[in-house]
């Protein structure tokens, strides 16, 4: 996402969410202060993102906000950015694991390349459908020397 599409989806969260919920600072222009809060979000949240991530990382800054608050007046922008930073931190294992941001960790890719440099692996990879797997990446004398070491170490 560019920065445009950010600050758009950010922009109607705060509006959606925030605006209804707090008033806005007597002294300052509200749309100053609106402003200040959205690029504070922003740029505390990790890129690359995805808009459903965001939305789910716009929800837990929100709730974050709502329940640190001291008053119905809208926060400083230190509450915002320190409820992205946890939002973002709390959200970042399991946006990972469900591969929400299109990374994610290949065990079979992870072993071809230790199979490769010659490092250990996991001996689950030297039998069954796991080496039937993995001989689709490396060749049968790759593995052979994986072969004999547990083959000397079952005797």
């Amino acid at each position: 996402m560019n920065y445009d599409q950010r600050m758009a989806i950010i922009s109607n969260w705060f509006k959606a969410d925030i605006v209804p919920r707090f008033n806005m600072p007597r002294d300052v222009d509200a749309r100053i202060s609106a402003t200040d809060v959205m690029e504070a979000v922003n740029s505390n949240i990790p890129s690359p993102t995805t808009p459903e991530r965001m939305g789910n990382l716009l929800a837990s800054i929100t709730k974050e906000v709502a329940r640190s608050a001291k008053s119905r007046t809208l926060p400083t922008i230190k509450e915002f950015v320190d409820a992205a930073r946890v939002s973002a931190q709390s959200g970042q294992t399991a946006s990972h694991s469900a591969n929400s941001d299109g990374w994610r960790i290949d065990p079979l890719e992870i072993t071809v390349k230790r199979v490769r440099e010659g490092q250990a692996i996991c001996q689950s990879w030297l039998s069954g459908i796991r080496r039937t797997e993995l001989l689709k990446h490396v060749s049968e004398d790759q593995l052979q020397k994986y072969d004999l070491y547990i083959a000397a170490h079952t005797q």
